[in-house]
């Protein structure tokens, strides 16, 4: 007795490694949607970890609005091809910080001590003062009205990193009576 049996067997190229790259590794919330780059022609769809939330998982690009802070998150592009290797890329999301600027006056006159400002920034940071010409501030935000022009003034403040805030405070330097 002769059995045969026969079956089809489909062999397929293994593709190339492919790469899923977004353009940096931690995006802001108040960011546009990121899109990855996919470094393959393959088709298939983009997977995240949990808290994840796509636009469009076609084209991977993530609502940040709708994605809570924090990470790493993971993403795949799970392609249809059982040879392939998916490709997957890792990414934090983080929220700017809360930043608050104000001094104890708004008007002060030319020849007052420094006003030293009540600076709050959550998380905490490093913080940026900048004043415009003719309005002398030290590192730490100081006004120096002694060293400064009479003149109304904005002081600015922003954080420095990834996300970075800004707000700003006004105040008023009236020029030092002169007396007879």
């Amino acid at each position: 007795c002769q059995t045969s049996y026969s079956t089809t067997i489909q062999i397929r190229d293994f593709p190339g490694v492919p790469v899923l790259a977004y353009d940096q590794d931690t995006f802001c919330r108040d960011s546009v949607a990121p899109v990855p780059l996919v470094g393959t022609d393959s088709v298939g769809v983009f997977i995240a970890s949990a808290g994840v939330t796509f636009l469009n998982p076609v084209s991977g690009a993530i609502d940040l609005t709708l994605t809570p802070p924090g990470g790493p998150y993971w993403v795949r592009f799970d392609i249809s091809n059982p040879c392939a290797v998916d490709p997957i890329d890792t990414l934090y999301i983080m929220d700017a910080p809360l930043l608050s600027l104000s001094y104890p006056l708004e008007e002060v006159c030319q020849g007052e001590p420094e006003i030293t400002p009540t600076v709050e920034v959550v998380p905490s940071g490093q913080i940026e003062f900048n004043a415009p010409a003719g309005l002398f501030i030290d590192s730490a935000g100081g006004v120096l009205p002694v060293l400064s022009q009479p003149g109304s003034y904005e002081v600015g403040a922003s954080t420095l990193g990834i996300c970075p805030t800004t707000t700003n405070a006004n105040l008023t330097i009236f020029p030092k009576p002169q007396f007879p």
